[in-house]
């Protein structure tokens, strides 16, 4: 079961000037959460807080320095945690550039970090996804600066391939991860190393030689559309969401392309209106969109619309069961579509990715 650290007020960074050298001070409040926030973590966890240096210049491809880093308790039974660094910048130093950026990173050193979805097996227990800032720059002194409404996960879906995706840190759960996304990115990584998994017709599908539509629906950040773009090469995916997601899927779109290996393109859709004129993909993609009863009847006739009568098109959905009114969604696919497999991520309790 994945939890989340995050950042319940950005990263806020001031300078102070003394006769022989200035002092940074960063700051912040974190917290761990479950998916949208409704829990916390409730056990002890040791957090390593990294203060970095982030070369901007284009010639050093963002190149990474660490400045300072600390140790801090979570203690069981805590809604939040402060967090502050004091930093010495020497004249002369890296922190001394004017072109340098910097970035904090929140991680567990226990219980274990989650970033990498190969590690999600039966077994596994509890670990904690990392928090990466927005970079800020150092103010003038008495000014101070703050880094954007963001925080960016790293999640590594093989040895080579480390996928950043950006959520925001508001309140907006159209602009978060959730864990169904989290379980089928996890699932299409681990098939891409092993070429191993219980979703036999998907996999099926994802060893064709020939070039994939594939579809994501209530796509929020794109990370399962990212994720297989990133794993597969021969491919074009098209996230689709509600406006209020076209600016993350953006953003998440322009971040990552260096990750991508196929195309990947945003399109805003409302389930009740006319579908996107490619139809009949081979792959339809949903995670975590059947938690609203009231917005079930609307998602099975857009799935149907956009199937539009193929017998080839594989609808691969993940969900984390919330409620029992979610099963309406099952009931209204069933009249209409056969499911043919199934699967429990035993990691991520109440988390199932299912084929129709």
């Amino acid at each position: 079961m994945p939890l989340y650290l995050r950042f319940l007020k950005p990263p806020r960074c001031t300078l102070s000037r003394f006769p022989k050298t200035n002092y940074l001070t960063v700051s912040t409040l974190v917290t761990i959460t479950s998916d949208l926030g409704e829990s916390f973590y409730p056990y002890q966890a040791t957090l390593k807080c990294d203060l970095l240096g982030q070369d901007s210049h284009p010639s050093n491809n963002n190149e990474t320095y660490l400045i300072s880093s600390v140790n801090l308790m979570w203690n069981a039974g805590s809604r939040n945690l402060k967090v502050e660094m004091n930093t010495s910048i020497p004249p002369g130093g890296y922190l001394a550039k004017r072109d340098c950026e910097l970035v904090l990173r929140v991680s567990s050193e226990n219980p274990k970090c989650a970033d990498n979805l190969l590690d999600y097996q039966p077994g596994l227990g509890i670990g904690i996804i990392s928090a990466w800032s927005a970079s800020f720059k150092i103010p003038e002194p008495g000014v101070g600066s703050s880094a954007g409404g963001f925080v960016e996960r790293r999640l590594q879906l093989s040895r080579n391939s480390t996928l950043r995706v950006w959520e925001e840190t508001g309140e907006s759960i159209a602009r978060h991860i959730w864990d169904g996304g989290i379980a089928l990115a996890a699932y299409l990584a681990q098939y891409h190393q092993s070429n191993e998994g219980s979703l036999a017709l998907l996999q099926e599908k994802l060893r064709e030689a020939k070039q994939l539509k594939v579809l994501e629906l209530g796509s929020g950040c794109g990370i399962v559309g990212l994720a297989l773009a990133a794993l597969r090469g021969s491919c074009h995916v098209l996230l689709t969401d509600l406006p209020s997601a076209e600016e993350i899927s953006q953003r998440n779109l322009q971040h990552s392309q260096k990750q991508l290996q196929g195309d990947v393109s945003f399109q805003i859709l409302d389930w009740d209106d006319p579908v996107p004129p490619s139809t009949s993909p081979d792959i339809i993609l949903i995670a975590d969109c059947t938690y609203n009863p009231d917005s079930a009847a609307s998602l099975v006739r857009a799935i149907e619309k956009c199937v539009n009568g193929s017998r080839e098109t594989i609808i691969a959905l993940a969900h984390k069961k919330r409620h029992d009114s979610e099963t309406l969604f099952f009931d209204l696919m069933g009249k209409h579509f056969q499911m043919v497999n199934h699967s429990e991520f035993s990691t991520l309790p109440a988390k199932h990715a299912r084929l129709f």
